[in-house]
């Protein structure tokens, strides 16, 4: 439009007008312009400071080897000298302090190893191949490092300590072993030759909403308030008797929504359930019953940075097989779960660089306006000095 008025002006002195016009609309354009133009400046100051101090979730998680993680190498080394649990994990893969303290840091990405990297967890949550393990005693889950990475992260800061038998990382924010799972699994007795070389145990677990009457209650989402009644199934599956057995069942990740009511003769601590089975008859089954309440205050506490099953409007539990059960929360937890952590991550990298090139174009057209608005200008001042020399 701008160039059809000028180079009719010359045989047409009346555009003038419709120039005067066209630089009223203009000079408005370059206003908002300039108001986009701060806003992605912005926008790209907010995404720096997040890319140099990202944001992380306070929250720790059970499953976390070490709760809260580490800030710095001295304080994994310090963990494996004075941390004896911590201590038992990694001499249990023949990691030493001497390892912790050459180790490099580095950005451990998805990706590694053609992405089959596994983790060392404490708490269960029946991924696909995910594998139990025992180290001195306690249990142990192994899993893909991607499982159920509701948060998109595409890579974490760790440790890398190379041995004879394969390379391991340290998690920073849990102190997560990862390693191939090869490395990682230790052959683990089962638990027919533990009691005897013909007897065999098998678990299982359902639950049920009792203030709903819903008898199964799997992958259903509850309210707060609601009686949840869990239901053990222990089977004898050999021919011969077991005298006594002992098992505990952890509810750590449950126990972020719910509480306790009555366990019925099982001993609670530290969010573990413990029974032991005075005997159990040739294919004889015994069940027992774990009563939960889930809490009337919803927590909207934020995913844990370690653990992104842990305060996600879920309460995971395993007992041979894993239940699923949904908790209804605020808005705030539905946006963080369902559309914040679903939508796809560029990367804090790539989204400073789409931010740049798109405030770069914008500089470019707000400039191209600028300099239209100038030419208007001397248009104007030539043709009102040609009328008055006139």
């Amino acid at each position: 439009m701008f160039k059809q008025i000028v180079s009719s002006l010359p045989f047409n002195p009346s555009l003038i007008s419709k120039l005067a016009d066209y630089d009223q609309k203009l000079k408005k354009e370059i206003d908002l312009r300039f108001i986009a133009l701060f806003l992605m400046l912005f926008l790209f100051f907010i995404q720096v400071m997040v890319t140099i101090v990202p944001p992380i979730s306070s929250q720790d998680s059970p499953n976390d080897l070490v709760s809260g993680g580490f800030s710095s190498i001295s304080q994994v080394f310090n963990s494996c000298l004075y941390n004896s649990n911590y201590q038992t994990v990694l001499n249990h893969y023949s990691i030493n302090c001497s390892d912790i303290y050459n180790a490099k840091s580095i950005n451990l990405r998805l990706n590694y190893d053609n992405g089959l990297l596994f983790s060392l967890n404490r708490l269960a949550y029946g991924a696909k191949n995910e594998k139990e393990t025992t180290i001195n005693g306690s249990n142990y889950w192994i899993r893909g490092l991607d499982f159920g990475n509701s948060l998109q992260t595409l890579s974490y800061k760790a440790l890398k300590i190379i041995k004879s038998s394969g390379t391991f990382y340290i998690l920073m924010n849990s102190g997560n072993l990862v390693s191939s799972q090869n490395n990682l699994v230790t052959p683990k007795k089962e638990i027919c030759s533990i009691i005897n070389q013909t007897a065999c145990l098998n678990f299982s677990i359902s639950v049920r909403d009792q203030s709903k009457d819903i008898p199964n209650s799997n992958q259903v989402i509850v309210s707060a308030g609601d009686n949840l009644i869990y239901t053990l199934l222990i089977r004898n599956a050999s021919s011969l008797t077991i005298k006594s057995y002992s098992f505990n069942i952890n509810f750590s990740n449950a126990f972020a929504y719910s509480y306790l009511l009555n366990s019925y003769g099982g001993i609670e601590k530290n969010d573990n359930i413990a029974y032991k089975l005075v005997a159990l008859k040739p294919h004889e089954a015994l069940t027992k019953e774990i009563s939960t309440v889930v809490r009337n205050n919803i927590s909207a506490q934020s995913i844990s940075a370690s653990d992104s099953n842990y305060y996600a409007l879920k309460m995971i539990t395993t007992f041979g097989n894993t239940l699923y059960v949904g908790v209804s929360g605020s808005f705030n937890k539905f946006y963080e779960i369902n559309i914040n952590n679903k939508l796809p991550t560029l990367g804090s990298t790539l989204s400073l660089i789409i931010l740049a090139s798109i405030i770069l174009v914008m500089v470019y057209f707000l400039l191209r306006a600028l300099l239209i608005r100038q030419e208007i200008k001397l248009i104007k001042n030539d043709q009102s000095e040609y009328r008055h020399r006139s």
